[in-house]
Parts: structure tokens; C-alpha cells; sequence
């Protein structure tokens, strides 16, 4: 005859002098719910901003927008799914979960851990459809198809062994573990070579070592979550054989929620600088360290010094004689300050040796990509990618 067990039983023996609490709420969770509800809160301000920019700024609205509100949804399914995991205890110690609450943990792992896996695969996805719209080949020929192979396909992978034979529901909690260590080492994979990707494009790019780091910073931003999840992999690693499953799971869901919102925050910052150069011109110089905003008239003093600039820029470039990858702009700045010709000549009625100026022009050169877009700035990298 089977024993029953009673659901009200511990699920492991509190220590002496403690009294077992079914139903109170722990620090643990009280830090999960701030964290989580701080890092989304500010996700969602980022998100909202970011379809702004799209829908008012530049008229359009790419897959990599997308993707982003997706993983927004994702992660917000996990955030909910987490709030009724801790009725079951979870974020509480063993001993203060009954043998009914742990049951019902054990159902809802399932359901946890496929929403906390698709969250960031999806913010990468739409890093990835961004990358597209910036250089079609960034790195080489169909690059950016493989990244995208190499980031979906372990995560159906682990949908599909977390519903099946890892599913914790029957009883293989090592499984689960295991799996967990292997998603969080493919994600740190995933990070880097998202990281490393844009990094051939930019060494290229025809602008200030300053204005290069800044863009290789706005594109790194989407993968920046790589420290969250390096934390959570050695975190994840020592807890793998640690009994206090409620409790330890909990304390790295910490760091997975970094990573969630985190990936949509440094998405949406990526793109925002069409933002920032409308309602914030002064932030966008500072970031950019552009002279001027784009698009807006220069004084004569920026224009002078941004003629100079492009001679010496041009001097030291390769003319290859390809009149479409080049494109000039003569705009006249006025007479010099110098004096009129006819006093310039000497009482002998003689020209003296000074070179007269009659005329100034300002000649601006900027280079120009195959597709048309302009690589002179990062404005001309992030606004106009947003325009495709």
C-alpha cells in the first residue's frame, strides 16, 4: 500500500530554532520583484522611445523593432510566470515550501525556463536584422545568416529537451542544471560573436578614431548582457548540486533578470541616436563628437575648419577615379578680409608681391558608400540605416 504523504509536510527540515514559513515573503523575492521591475521599467521607457524614433522620426519600422517588442513580450511572460512560481516558494529557503508548494514549483521549471531562454535569443535576432540594414555583409558573404543560425538554433534545441527529456516534471533536476550551464555558456558564445561582428565595418569607415569607438560602443551596446551572463554561468555552476533548489534558483534568476531587460535596453539605445540628434543635439555631440548637428547650417569658422580637415583627409586617401563613390559641394563663404586689389598697388602704379584674394570657397567632400549611405559620421550610419 502506498504512504501518502501529507502536502502540508516540509519539503526539508528547517534548521534548529526556525519555524517553517509556508506563506511569508522573502528578502530574496523582494529583491527579484526590484530588480525586475526597475530594469523592465526602464526597458519599456527605451522601447516606447525607440518606436517613437521609428514611427515619427524616420517613418519606418524594421524587423529589428520587431524582434525587440517580442522580446519585451518574452520577457514579461517570465515575469509573470515568476510571481506565481513564488506562491510554490520560490526565492524561499527548502524548508519554508511545503511538499504540495514543491510539486507545483517543479511543474512551473518547465514554463520558467522556456520563457527566460527566448528573451534574449530575440533581442540577438533583432541585433542581427539591425546589422542587415547597416552592412548586408558585415564581416563576410552571408555572415550574418549564419549568426542568425548559430542563435535560434540552440534555443529551439533547449525548448525542445526542456519540454521533453529534460522536463523537470519527471524528476530529472540534474538535467535541468546541466542544461542551464550549457544556455548560459552558449549565450556568453552568442554575446561575443555579436561583439566581434561589426568590428571589421567600423575599422573601415572613413571617420575619427573618436567617432569609430562611440559607433563600435552603440553597436556593442546590444550584446553588453555577455557580463550578466557570464555571472549568471559561474553562479549556475556552483549551485548545480546545491540541494536548496527553491532558494539557489531564485538567487540566480537574479542575474537573469539583468540579462533579460538588459538585452532590450542596449538594444534600443543602439538606435536612438536620430532621437537624441532631434531632441537633444547637445547630448548627440557630446556622445559623437561631431561639430554640428546633422543636417543644420555651420558657421563660417566649422566650415573652414571642416574643409581643411577633409583636404588633408582627401590628400591621404587612394583616388581610385570612381566619380560615384566620391561627392563634392561647393558653397561660397564670402570675400577674405583682405584688402581691395586696387589698393594693393603700389604709388609706381605696380602690383606689390602679395597674393590677392578676390574669393573664397568652401568644397565639402564626403565619401560615399555603394548603397548610398554616408560613412562620414555616425550619424550617417545609424540614421540612415533606420531609413531603409
Amino acid at each position: 500500500m502506498a504512504t501518502t504523504i501529507d502536502p502540508l509536510t516540509p519539503a526539508a527540515p528547517a534548521p534548529a530554532g526556525v519555524t517553517a514559513d509556508f506563506y511569508s515573503t522573502s528578502q530574496l523575492q523582494l529583491e527579484l520583484l526590484v530588480v525586475f521591475g526597475v530594469t523592465f521599467g526602464i526597458a519599456t521607457i527605451l522601447l516606447m522611445l525607440r518606436l517613437y524614433t521609428g514611427l515619427v522620426l524616420t517613418k519606418q519600422l524594421g524587423w529589428d523593432a520587431f524582434f525587440v517588442v517580442l522580446s519585451w513580450l518574452a520577457s514579461l511572460t517570465f515575469f509573470i510566470v515568476m510571481v506565481i512560481a513564488f506562491q510554490a516558494g520560490f526565492g524561499r529557503h527548502l524548508y519554508n515550501v511545503n511538499v504540495g508548494q514543491l510539486a507545483r514549483y517543479i511543474e512551473l521549471l518547465k514554463t520558467m525556463a522556456i520563457t527566460y531562454i527566448w528573451p534574449p535569443t530575440l533581442a540577438k535576432v533583432s541585433l542581427l536584422f539591425l546589422y542587415y540594414r547597416i552592412d548586408k555583409h558585415m564581416g563576410f558573404r552571408y555572415c550574418i545568416p549564419l549568426a542568425g543560425f548559430a542563435v535560434l538554433a540552440p534555443t529551439l534545441i533547449y525548448t525542445i529537451l526542456f519540454a521533453g527529456p529534460c522536463d523537470p516534471a519527471k524528476g530529472d533536476l540534474q538535467c535541468l542544471n546541466k542544461l542551464a550551464v550549457s544556455q548560459a555558456v552558449t549565450n556568453i558564445g552568442t554575446d561575443a560573436m555579436l561583439i566581434a561582428m561589426p568590428i571589421h565595418m567600423i575599422a573601415n569607415l572613413n571617420m575619427a578614431m573618436r567617432q569609430k569607438i562611440t559607433l563600435g560602443c552603440l553597436l556593442a551596446f546590444g550584446s553588453f548582457v555577455v557580463v550578466f551572463s557570464i555571472i549568471r554561468a559561474a553562479f549556475v555552476h556552483s549551485f548545480v548540486s546545491d540541494a536548496d533548489i527553491t532558494h539557489t534558483q531564485a538567487y540566480v534568476a537574479i542575474w537573469g533578470c539583468l540579462e533579460l531587460n538588459f538585452g532590450i535596453i542596449c538594444n534600443c539605445l543602439a538606435v536612438l541616436k536620430p532621437f537624441l540628434t532631434r531632441h537633444m543635439p547637445w547630448l548627440a555631440r557630446r556622445i559623437t563628437g561631431t561639430s554640428g548637428t546633422r543636417g543644420q547650417p555651420r558657421s563660417k569658422s566649422e566650415q573652414t575648419t571642416t574643409a581643411f580637415s577633409m583636404a588633408k583627409q582627401s590628400s591621404r586617401s587612394h583616388w581610385r577615379g570612381d566619380p560615384g563613390n566620391h561627392s563634392y559641394q561647393l558653397h561660397s563663404v564670402g570675400k577674405s578680409l583682405t584688402p581691395d586689389p586696387e589698393q594693393q598697388l603700389s604709388s609706381t602704379n605696380k602690383p606689390t608681391s602679395r597674393v590677392i584674394v578676390t574669393d573664397e570657397y568652401f568644397v565639402d567632400y564626403s565619401p560615399k558608400k555603394p548603397n548610398g549611405g554616408d560613412d562620414s559620421s555616425t550619424e550617417g550610419i545609424l540614421e540612415d540605416s533606420t531609413r531603409r
